[in-house]
């Protein structure tokens, strides 16, 4: 149905989506209740620093997407690598 580029845009559009989306979430929040993350400590904390830091799962996940759809960007990242 889809062909393999067509398959692979969309992975990486909706890993992007996903990855981002607590990072949007927090700066909504922030600006919607300035003082609400002033008083966090312990877990809640924790949880907001890894959302806070959850766009970076994008660009991990853009080269694991991209090795496993395209041939050429896996040969030549074994290249680089060996």
């Amino acid at each position: 149905m889809f062909d393999r580029t067509t398959r692979m845009l969309l992975a990486i559009t909706l890993v992007f989506i996903i990855a981002y989306l607590p990072f949007i979430s927090l700066e909504l929040i922030k600006y919607a209740a300035p003082g609400l993350f002033a008083s966090m400590s312990g877990v809640s904390l924790a949880a907001h620093n890894l959302f806070w830091r959850s766009y970076l799962i994008n660009s991990c996940a853009n080269a694991i997407i991209y090795c496993m759809y395209d041939l050429r960007f896996r040969r030549e990242s074994l290249k680089i690598i060996s």
